[in-house]
């Protein structure tokens, strides 16, 4: 499988360049190995075909990465865009696609700090009963300002979802040190542009 590798230095403003190098970007991934030429060279996670290996003879290969670690998180994008975890409808139309607007709106200004979001589920996953968010930084604690603004957002989303019959709990904020294994384990990851509702 091979997929499209350009350079979008021209392309990407500085809050873009910004969530790509944090691998904010989901179906990019940037390539940056010493012997590519100058620029911002990208993988398009978006396209994949296959090809018949014989187009690679006589063509010489250039590494991807100078770090073996990104490798690792190459494996991992991939790996999340094939698994696509099933989300109940409930959940999709009244936590997932709100979530993703907000951060794509009034929102955007706390994204950059913010290293993931978890859901935990009571109830089956495609028969929830109650959800809560688990909002992940890295090292450092969400600021006040952030926190104010993601909760009252989400109180929104309460009485939104109550009256769907879905209970929606406080969020937990923690850094990637603080969330236990029992808490991660029980949740799963918002992969915003990957989740597929069930039906």
């Amino acid at each position: 499988m091979v997929a499209p590798v350009y350079e979008v230095s021209g392309f990407l403003d500085r809050g873009q360049r910004g969530h790509l190098d944090k691998d904010r970007i989901r179906h990019l991934i940037r390539v940056d190995h010493h012997d590519l030429p100058g620029g911002t060279w990208v993988a398009d996670l978006r396209i994949e075909f296959p090809i018949e290996k014989s187009w690679l003879v006589g063509r010489d290969p250039i590494e991807a990465f100078d770090l073996e670690n990104r490798y690792q998180v190459l494996a991992k994008r991939l790996a999340s865009r094939r698994s696509r975890p099933a989300v109940a409808t409930l959940v999709m139309e009244t936590v997932v696609n709100p979530l993703k607007a907000y951060f794509a709106g009034v929102g955007a200004p706390w994204a950059a700090e913010i290293d993931s979001v978890r859901i935990q589920v009571s109830g089956s996953p495609l028969g929830p009963t109650a959800a809560r968010l688990l909002v992940l930084t890295d090292d450092r604690e969400l600021r006040p300002e952030a926190r104010h603004a993601l909760d009252d957002w989400w109180s929104e989303m309460v009485v939104a979802a109550d009256g769907r019959g879905l209970a929606l709990l406080a969020n937990r904020y923690a850094t990637l040190d603080e969330l236990s294994a029992r808490e991660y384990a029980d949740s799963l990851r918002l992969d915003l542009d990957y989740l597929s509702p069930d039906e």
